[in-house]
């Protein structure tokens, strides 16, 4: 349980950053701009992921 669990949240992961990398080329924004999570769901994201584990995602700066 505890291996799927860490396996959801490293995919959640990757989705999240592949979601900023788009939205950041899209946008024309650059290193260190913030982005928020409502900028990304449904336009990159489906839905907004949840933590198998309980927890919550942080989006930090945008880094290319």
């Amino acid at each position: 349980r505890e291996r799927a669990q860490r396996n959801a949240c490293i995919a959640n992961l990757k989705q999240i950053d592949g979601a900023k990398t788009l939205w950041a080329l899209d946008t024309g924004a650059a290193n260190g701009d913030s982005v928020q999570m409502s900028d990304l769901v449904t336009a990159y994201i489906k839905a907004t992921p949840s933590c198998p584990a309980g927890g919550t995602y942080t989006l930090l700066m945008v880094y290319l």
